[in-house]
């Protein structure tokens, strides 16, 4: 018989969600803390600027290569035993960080919790939107997403204050310790799951399952959510590596008065996330990534014109991030939406291999071109970027409205010309599929 994929579904359970959010603040806080701490690092150590473009890069694109391989993987098995190992792999690697003597070394281990993090959050909105139905999804993701903005407003700038009495490698230690913890909470509250899970609880071959990964890329509806998520991540990674440079070599900052710069951003942009961001995630998923995207652009123009002063850029810092709250769920909601239900895993490998790239791209530039290309050229590049994003979206957006007779525009979008990823081709599909016993066993440790 046939057990349920999860009891009260249309209920968000708070141990599942709140473990994601945990997971989400972790690797949030060491996406941001490196932004300050390896540039303090480098002027107490002998790091060349190349280097340090290295070592800021090296975890966002090793969280790309983790994600491109885990998608897929987490389609044809269990998704809690690959958390719990991206999460071993994160704790170790943290843990270690003390034990880094030279540059190389440091390098290693920032690869190695890039790919940790990579897994941890490649896995969450599939996992999540498999446990909770439609109606609660986009509460459910913008409670668990919003662990990403706690990490930037309290557990960062808490950070950064710490790196007055010790040093960054001792910090990311510490933060081994709780990832250790995070290790146990994830062990005793993290749900069954099932591989490969569709509503028919059939399973696909592998066969069936590498065709409907190849009809990924014929997607056009996702292949443009990718790009704008790459450049989209892109542009703000640039953002924060040319802001947080420029306050430290600019205003002559120390990491004591940078902290109250994130506290500032990450508290606006979880409170957007937590009160406003919700509403319209589903009904409205590519209307609000496009304002994001456009209100992010106008807000970094704006900081060009007062980055020479203090307290008004630590001001438009704070709406930059509160803008970016705006897309977070609803460009995973998409992500999730976009194709065949068993292939979720599969697109959000893509896409979290996209932005984490992007980052990545920024991050370097920012940091390698601070000292060659004027500031301000680059906060307008990272402008022109979003707003170009916006546009597309914009244009993309109209023509779906123009050609849909649904007033829910999302589920409409999500089709393609060959059917994968609608809810006919689904029926299709399932009743030519003979049901597969494995379906049923829950993956437990």
């Amino acid at each position: 018989m046939n057990r349920p994929l999860a009891t009260n579904a249309s209920k968000p359970r708070w141990p599942t969600w709140l473990v994601f959010l945990l997971t989400s603040l972790l690797v949030s806080s060491q996406n941001t803390l490196a932004l300050v701490g390896l540039p303090v690092l480098a002027e107490r150590n002998p790091i060349s600027p190349t280097q340090l473009g290295f070592l800021l890069g090296v975890f966002p694109f090793a969280h790309a290569l983790a994600s491109i391989l885990i998608g897929p993987l987490s389609d044809l098995i269990c998704r809690r035993r690959l958390m719990l190992a991206g999460q071993l792999i994160l704790a170790s690697s943290l843990s270690l960080h003390v034990f880094a003597i030279d540059p190389s070394t440091l390098l290693g281990l920032r690869c190695l919790a890039g790919l940790g993090s990579g897994i941890l959050v490649s896995l969450p909105v599939p996992y999540l939107t498999s446990q909770y139905d439609s109606a609660s999804q986009g509460k459910v993701l913008n409670r668990a997403a919003s662990g990403h903005s706690l990490g930037q407003s309290l557990g960062i700038p808490l950070g950064i204050l710490c790196l007055g009495s010790i040093d960054f490698l001792q910090l990311n230690s510490l933060c081994g310790l709780l990832a250790w913890f995070l290790f146990l909470l994830q062990l005793k509250y993290l749900p069954p799951s099932r591989p490969n899970d569709g509503p028919d609880r059939t399973r696909l071959s592998r066969q069936e399952y590498a065709t409907v990964a190849r009809s990924t890329f014929r997607n056009t509806n996702f292949n443009l959510i990718v790009l704008v998520s790459f450049l989209g991540f892109a542009a703000t990674a640039m953002f924060y590596a040319t802001t947080t440079l420029w306050l430290i070599h600019h205003f002559v900052w120390s990491p004591f008065e940078i902290a109250p710069l994130y506290l500032v951003g990450g508290l606006t942009q979880f409170a957007v996330m937590i009160l406003f961001a919700p509403k319209g995630c589903v009904e409205r998923p590519i209307f609000n990534v496009a304002t994001s995207l456009l209100m992010n652009g106008l807000i970094l123009l704006l900081w060009s014109f007062f980055m020479e002063n203090a307290w008004t850029a630590m001001a438009t810092f704070g709406l930059a991030l509160g803008s970016i709250a705006f897309r977070i769920a609803p460009t995973q909601f998409l992500v999730a939406s976009v194709g065949h239900p068993r292939a979720k895993g599969f697109r959000m490998g893509l896409n979290q291999s996209a932005q984490s790239l992007g980052r990545a791209l920024g991050i370097f530039s920012g940091s390698a071109l601070f000292f060659v290309i004027e500031p301000r050229l680059l906060i307008l590049a990272s402008a022109t970027l979003l707003i170009g994003s916006a546009s597309l979206l914009f244009i993309k957006n109209s023509f779906w409205m123009n050609h849909s007779d649904s007033p829910r525009i999302a589920p409409r979008l999500l089709e393609t010309k060959n059917g994968i990823g609608t809810r006919s081709a689904e029926l299709k599909m399932s009743r030519k599929q003979p049901t597969r016993g494995a379906t049923n066993a829950e993956c437990k440790l």
